[in-house]
Protein backbone atom coordinates (compact mmCIF):
# COMPACT_ATOMS: atom_id res chain seq x y z
CA UNK A 1 0.00 0.00 0.00
CA UNK A 2 2.66 2.61 1.34
CA UNK A 3 6.10 3.20 0.13
CA UNK A 4 8.78 5.72 1.52
CA UNK A 5 11.96 7.40 0.00
CA UNK A 6 14.64 8.88 2.13
CA UNK A 7 18.38 9.11 0.96
CA UNK A 8 21.29 8.38 2.39
CA UNK A 9 22.50 11.73 1.35
CA UNK A 10 19.66 12.98 3.09
CA UNK A 11 20.01 11.57 6.71
CA UNK A 12 23.34 12.57 6.91
CA UNK A 13 22.77 16.01 5.70
CA UNK A 14 20.05 16.59 8.13
CA UNK A 15 21.93 17.06 11.05
CA UNK A 16 23.87 20.11 9.28
CA UNK A 17 20.88 21.89 8.18
CA UNK A 18 17.71 23.97 10.40
CA UNK A 19 15.77 21.47 13.03
CA UNK A 20 12.62 22.04 11.58
CA UNK A 21 10.92 19.78 9.10
CA UNK A 22 8.09 20.90 6.99
CA UNK A 23 5.28 18.60 5.85
CA UNK A 24 2.86 18.87 3.09
CA UNK A 25 1.08 16.05 0.78
CA UNK A 26 0.07 16.46 -2.82
CA UNK A 27 -2.15 14.50 -5.33
CA UNK A 28 -0.35 11.72 -7.43
CA UNK A 29 -2.00 11.94 -10.91
CA UNK A 30 -1.04 8.35 -12.75
CA UNK A 31 -3.14 5.59 -13.10
CA UNK A 32 -3.66 4.64 -9.54
CA UNK A 33 -4.10 8.12 -8.39
CA UNK A 34 -2.81 8.37 -4.05
CA UNK A 35 -0.98 10.87 -2.48
CA UNK A 36 2.50 12.22 -2.13
CA UNK A 37 3.50 13.25 1.29
CA UNK A 38 6.78 15.17 1.30
CA UNK A 39 9.38 15.87 4.22
CA UNK A 40 11.62 19.27 3.85
CA UNK A 41 13.87 21.71 5.45
CA UNK A 42 16.22 24.71 4.66
CA UNK A 43 19.42 24.99 5.02
CA UNK A 44 21.28 28.13 7.03
CA UNK A 45 21.45 30.07 3.77
CA UNK A 46 17.59 29.78 3.28
CA UNK A 47 17.69 26.93 0.48
CA UNK A 48 15.31 24.14 0.40
CA UNK A 49 16.92 20.73 1.51
CA UNK A 50 14.53 17.65 0.92
CA UNK A 51 14.17 14.99 3.61
CA UNK A 52 11.75 12.45 2.98
CA UNK A 53 9.27 11.59 0.19
CA UNK A 54 6.11 8.69 0.50
CA UNK A 55 3.23 7.62 -1.67
CA UNK A 56 0.28 6.68 0.18
CA UNK A 57 -3.38 5.80 -0.81
CA UNK A 58 -4.59 9.02 0.76
CA UNK A 59 -4.22 11.36 3.26
CA UNK A 60 -5.76 9.86 6.35
CA UNK A 61 -4.59 8.78 9.85
CA UNK A 62 -3.32 5.75 9.16
CA UNK A 63 -1.24 6.72 6.59
CA UNK A 64 0.42 9.67 7.80
CA UNK A 65 1.28 7.97 11.45
CA UNK A 66 2.86 5.49 9.28
CA UNK A 67 4.75 8.34 7.12
CA UNK A 68 5.99 9.90 10.72
CA UNK A 69 6.87 6.13 12.09
CA UNK A 70 9.07 5.56 8.53
CA UNK A 71 10.56 9.25 9.11
CA UNK A 72 11.25 9.30 12.88
CA UNK A 73 13.20 5.69 12.23
CA UNK A 74 15.46 7.17 9.39
CA UNK A 75 15.87 10.45 11.34
CA UNK A 76 15.00 10.32 14.41
CA UNK A 77 14.72 13.45 16.97
CA UNK A 78 17.24 16.37 17.03
CA UNK A 79 17.00 19.14 19.65
CA UNK A 80 15.45 22.28 19.00
CA UNK A 81 13.30 20.32 16.08
CA UNK A 82 9.88 21.30 15.09
CA UNK A 83 7.40 20.44 12.59
CA UNK A 84 5.62 22.39 10.43
CA UNK A 85 2.13 21.94 8.77
CA UNK A 86 -1.23 22.69 7.65
CA UNK A 87 -3.84 21.77 10.02
CA UNK A 88 -4.83 18.61 8.46
CA UNK A 89 -6.50 16.20 10.98
CA UNK A 90 -4.37 13.33 10.16
CA UNK A 91 -1.15 15.04 10.10
CA UNK A 92 -2.06 16.39 13.75
CA UNK A 93 -3.15 12.86 14.90
CA UNK A 94 0.19 11.33 13.43
CA UNK A 95 2.41 13.73 15.20
CA UNK A 96 0.84 13.56 18.21
CA UNK A 97 0.92 9.75 18.60
CA UNK A 98 4.70 9.27 17.06
CA UNK A 99 6.47 12.99 17.51
CA UNK A 100 4.49 14.29 20.77
CA UNK A 101 7.79 15.26 22.32
CA UNK A 102 8.32 17.67 19.42
CA UNK A 103 6.43 20.72 18.93
CA UNK A 104 4.02 20.78 16.05
CA UNK A 105 2.80 24.28 14.55
CA UNK A 106 0.85 25.51 11.32
CA UNK A 107 1.65 27.22 8.38
CA UNK A 108 0.08 30.73 8.80
CA UNK A 109 -0.86 31.70 5.43
CA UNK A 110 -3.00 28.47 5.90
CA UNK A 111 -4.41 29.43 9.41
CA UNK A 112 -5.19 32.72 7.51
CA UNK A 113 -7.48 31.43 4.88
CA UNK A 114 -9.22 29.57 7.82
CA UNK A 115 -9.72 32.91 9.16
CA UNK A 116 -10.81 34.49 6.04
CA UNK A 117 -13.59 31.94 5.11
CA UNK A 118 -14.61 31.49 8.47
CA UNK A 119 -14.93 35.48 8.87
CA UNK A 120 -15.90 37.18 5.91
CA UNK A 121 -16.28 41.03 7.09
CA UNK A 122 -13.07 43.68 7.38
CA UNK A 123 -10.63 41.14 5.86
CA UNK A 124 -7.91 43.20 5.44
CA UNK A 125 -7.50 44.66 8.96
CA UNK A 126 -7.96 41.36 10.20
CA UNK A 127 -5.17 40.42 8.21
CA UNK A 128 -3.02 43.18 9.28
CA UNK A 129 -3.46 42.48 12.79
CA UNK A 130 -3.08 38.88 12.57
CA UNK A 131 0.06 38.86 10.47
CA UNK A 132 1.55 42.03 13.46
CA UNK A 133 0.25 39.02 15.78
CA UNK A 134 1.71 36.38 14.45
CA UNK A 135 5.68 38.06 13.79
CA UNK A 136 5.01 40.11 17.80
CA UNK A 137 8.56 39.49 19.61
CA UNK A 138 7.51 41.13 23.14
CA UNK A 139 4.01 39.82 24.65
CA UNK A 140 3.02 43.80 24.81
CA UNK A 141 2.87 44.08 21.35
CA UNK A 142 1.35 40.72 20.82
CA UNK A 143 -1.30 41.56 23.33
CA UNK A 144 -1.90 44.97 21.24
CA UNK A 145 -2.91 43.39 18.41
CA UNK A 146 -4.68 40.47 19.99
CA UNK A 147 -6.66 43.57 21.42
CA UNK A 148 -6.98 45.17 18.41
CA UNK A 149 -8.27 41.91 16.55
CA UNK A 150 -10.84 42.25 19.41
CA UNK A 151 -12.21 45.14 18.35
CA UNK A 152 -12.61 44.33 15.21
CA UNK A 153 -14.29 40.60 15.68
CA UNK A 154 -14.34 39.43 19.02
CA UNK A 155 -15.15 35.77 17.05
CA UNK A 156 -11.28 35.92 15.19
CA UNK A 157 -9.82 36.48 19.04
CA UNK A 158 -11.25 33.50 20.34
CA UNK A 159 -10.77 31.25 17.26
CA UNK A 160 -6.91 32.14 17.35
CA UNK A 161 -7.32 31.15 21.10
CA UNK A 162 -8.64 27.97 20.47
CA UNK A 163 -6.06 27.13 17.65
CA UNK A 164 -3.86 27.77 20.62
CA UNK A 165 -1.00 30.93 20.21
CA UNK A 166 2.33 28.45 20.68
CA UNK A 167 0.84 26.85 17.33
CA UNK A 168 1.11 30.27 15.25
CA UNK A 169 2.44 33.15 17.19
CA UNK A 170 6.46 33.81 17.39
CA UNK A 171 6.14 35.26 21.26
CA UNK A 172 4.48 31.66 22.42
CA UNK A 173 6.96 29.39 20.24
CA UNK A 174 8.29 26.70 22.41
CA UNK A 175 10.74 26.30 19.59
CA UNK A 176 12.96 28.75 17.42
CA UNK A 177 10.86 28.79 14.00
CA UNK A 178 13.91 30.87 12.22
CA UNK A 179 11.11 33.32 10.50
CA UNK A 180 10.11 29.71 8.97
CA UNK A 181 6.28 30.33 9.03
CA UNK A 182 4.75 28.96 6.86
CA UNK A 183 4.99 25.53 4.59
CA UNK A 184 6.37 27.03 1.69
CA UNK A 185 9.01 25.15 1.87
CA UNK A 186 7.20 21.98 1.25
CA UNK A 187 4.87 23.35 -1.68
CA UNK A 188 8.19 24.63 -3.36
CA UNK A 189 9.08 21.01 -3.51
CA UNK A 190 5.67 19.49 -4.70
CA UNK A 191 6.23 22.26 -7.56
CA UNK A 192 9.45 21.25 -8.56
CA UNK A 193 8.04 17.59 -8.62
CA UNK A 194 4.56 18.36 -10.55
CA UNK A 195 5.30 16.53 -13.92
CA UNK A 196 6.94 13.69 -11.79
CA UNK A 197 3.51 13.17 -9.96
CA UNK A 198 2.11 11.93 -13.23
CA UNK A 199 4.30 8.67 -13.90
CA UNK A 200 4.02 5.00 -12.74
CA UNK A 201 5.39 4.84 -8.86
CA UNK A 202 8.45 3.07 -10.03
CA UNK A 203 9.26 5.66 -12.37
CA UNK A 204 8.28 8.24 -10.12
CA UNK A 205 10.52 6.82 -6.94
CA UNK A 206 13.55 7.01 -10.24
CA UNK A 207 12.68 10.21 -10.80
CA UNK A 208 12.72 11.61 -7.62
CA UNK A 209 16.04 9.59 -6.74
CA UNK A 210 17.48 11.50 -9.91
CA UNK A 211 16.16 14.65 -9.27
CA UNK A 212 18.18 14.56 -5.69
CA UNK A 213 21.02 13.32 -7.08
CA UNK A 214 21.54 16.23 -9.74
Amino acid sequence: MYVFLALNASIKGWNFHLPFIIVDGTFLKSTHCGTLPVAATQDAGGKVFPLAFAAVDSENDMSWEWFFVKFKKAYGVREGMIIVSNRHESILKATNNVYNEVPHVFCIFQLLGNIQTKFKKKLKRIKDEFLSAVNAYTLKKFNYHMSELEKIDKRVQQYLQEVGYEKWAKVFSASNRYSNMTSNVAKSLTTVIISIRELPICTMLESLRALLQK
